[in-house]
């Protein structure tokens, strides 16, 4: 009873430790289940407070900018118009010298803030100049430009079009101020990637392009939000002011602003063609970029001075707007056009502008895209309108046949020729093999140009003809080396020889070799001047040795040689020694004075005493 008692006691305890066990794991299950929903929906609403918050202070910094703008902008025109009305000078204001002297100063702070808006362009960042739409349109396609939204670019953005602004040129704020917010944009980005890596998405930055340029329009055309609220909540709505008979008249304007629209936009790309093309330009004004903006400055500064009779300047002002959108400032252009637009206004309603919009695209591309063109910025043309035909053209109706292409393992002649006889293309196709023809990939026409300067070109076929020479000369050497020792050889064996015969044969004593070689020294000291030969006594044995190696031309520069003159004294030379030293029977031999082998046969002579 007490076993089966403490076996149920046992057992209890048992089934209560599991049960614990069980309700402790189903509480963390939950538990974990509850953080995790908590977190992920901390998750989305930090995503989308991270969204708001990014655009709430893009258009706060956008805001501030653009403040900062019409301050300067406002301030440099105030002393504009101070320049005109000279407070300072007390001069009858119908005076010659108040005209000359208000001209001058005019003219000067004119000139002036136009030069130094594209000098503050050309050091600090060249991606400012101009207006900056096209640039950010081609980047939002998907095209990466460098520095054109870098912090240098944004300054140099925002201090050049406050000065040119300054300076009265007709010149918009619009697109330079798209430009600076999208440069904002993009080092908000770079910044806030650090924290939230969703913002490091190219497809996230370019939203936040747009937005900026969105912010942009905002700012400068002064909030149009309550534009927009108006519309959303427009509960009235006035007569029409026009009927259906003047709509034709609508019309005919349309066309007419389409035909303007298109006559500036031609205008616009035949300056700038002519400015890239013409010598005469290149040479005054590309090498010397500052002639530019000065030249066109003091025409402006002509035209628009207030007091002159050349005032009118609106009559000018279609042109003059289209020769400063040319200067290397930045630049907008939607400012300008709005003013010339102003003498018609928006009075016809949209059916006009529908209208002059088609007439202008059928004409020309737009002027951005001209702009783009001009610039060789990537270009997405306009898609054709589709028709029944368009789903019946196949790959094999457009295709070019046959596929210039690249083999895998190919010759540097065949890269040449094919760079050589196909000019056009900028890239090639890498194929596995000519037979198969899959393709690895492509490589640029720059890299195969680069690939053969590198390894055929001037200066590595000079690096090759040094090798081979260098190659040949080291052969050469090691040949000479070679002769070298091996006649080094046999002198030593023909030297052991003669000392063998020379010992055998005759056994000199100390005063006969000691005779011979005053002897010998007395004879170069006689004829030393006029003389270049030396009268050596040698055995017989060498005598022949000699003989056979003059025969033979052992020398590898020169053959030991003599002329007829030479030869005569040479025998006078003989004779008279032997007739000196007819108790030694000895025989001499003839060499030149400069030979190494003076040297040698000295040191033969004394290794038999």
């Amino acid at each position: 009873m007490l076993q089966q008692k403490e076996s149920q006691i046992g057992n209890t305890k048992k089934a209560s430790f599991h049960l614990d066990t069980t309700d402790y794991t189903i509480e963390k299950l939950k538990k974990n289940n509850c953080t995790k929903s908590i977190e992920r929906n901390a998750d989305k609403l930090k995503e989308i407070l991270a969204d708001w918050l990014f655009l709430l202070f893009l258009g706060v910094v956008c805001a501030f900018i653009n403040i900062f703008i019409e301050m300067l902008i406002f301030n440099l025109q105030e002393v504009q118009r101070l320049t005109v009305s000279l407070p300072f000078f007390h001069f009858n204001p119908s005076s010659w010298a108040f005209l000359v002297i208000s001209f001058i100063s005019w003219s000067i702070y004119t000139v002036g803030l136009v030069a130094a808006s594209a000098t503050f362009a050309h050091y600090v960042s060249v991606q400012a100049i101009g207006s900056g739409i096209p640039e950010i349109k081609t980047i939002i396609r998907g095209v990466v430009l460098k520095n054109y939204l870098s912090f240098s670019t944004l300054i140099s953005k925002v201090f050049g079009i406050a000065m040119a602004l300054g300076s009265g040129i007709p010149i918009g704020k619009m697109g330079p101020f798209c430009h600076i917010a999208a440069c904002v944009a993009n080092l908000m980005s770079n910044v806030v990637s650090r924290f939230s890596p969703a913002f490091a998405n190219k497809t996230r930055r370019m939203e936040a392009f747009s937005a900026a340029c969105a912010v942009a329009v905002a700012s400068t055309f002064s909030a149009p939000i309550g534009v927009t609220v108006n519309a959303f909540y427009q509960t009235s709505f006035g007569p029409t002011a026009f009927g259906v008979p003047e709509l034709p008249l609508f019309a005919l304007l349309g066309i007419l602003c389409g035909l303007i629209g298109s006559l500036y936009i031609s205008f616009y790309r035949s300056l700038v063609l002519f400015l890239r093309n013409n010598s005469i330009a290149k040479r005054l004004f590309q090498q010397h970029w500052l002639v530019y903006p000065l030249v066109v400055s003091s025409i402006f500064a002509i035209m628009a001075y207030p007091h002159g009779i050349i005032a009118q300047f609106c009559r000018g002002r279609f042109v003059f707007s289209i020769i400063s959108l040319t200067l290397p400032v930045p630049s907008g252009v939607f400012l300008p056009v709005f003013v010339l637009g102003a003498g018609i206004g928006r009075l016809y309603g949209e059916i006009a502008v529908l209208i002059s919009n088609a007439v202008c695209a059928y004409l020309q591309p737009s002027l951005f895209d001209t702009m783009i063109k001009i610039k060789h910025l990537p270009f997405l043309p306009d898609l054709p309108p589709t028709s029944a035909l368009v789903h019946q053209i196949v790959a094999e109706n457009i295709m070019v046949t046959p596929v210039l292409h690249i083999t895998k393992i190919t010759s540097y002649e065949s890269i040449r020729n094919l760079l050589f006889d196909n000019r056009l293309p900028r890239v090639f196709p890498v194929v596995d093999s000519a037979s198969n023809q899959i393709l690895i990939g492509t490589v640029p026409r720059y890299m195969l140009v680069q690939l053969l300067d590198a390894q055929i070109g001037p200066k590595a076929r000079k690096l090759e003809a040094e090798r081979r020479v260098k190659n040949a000369i080291q052969m050469i050497d090691a040949h000479f080396r070679n002769a070298e020792d091996a006649m080094n050889d046999r002198k030593m064996r023909i030297s052991s020889d003669s000392n063998l015969i020379g010992l055998e044969k005759r056994k000199t004593s100390k005063r006969e070799v000691d005779f011979r070689h005053n002897e010998l020294e007395m004879e170069n000291n006689k004829r030393k001047k006029g003389l270049r030969f030396l009268v050596v006594p040698t055995t017989e044995y060498e005598h022949e040795l000699s003989k056979k190696k003059e025969s033979g031309c052992w020398r590898r520069n020169a053959v030991c040689q003599m002329n007829k003159e030479h030869a005569d004294k040479l025998e006078d030379i003989e004779e008279t020694h032997s007739e000196r030293s007819h108790t030694i029977d000895r025989k001499y031999r003839t060499i030149h004075s400069l030979s190494s082998e003076y040297h040698s046969f000295v040191r033969g002579i004394f290794f038999f005493k």
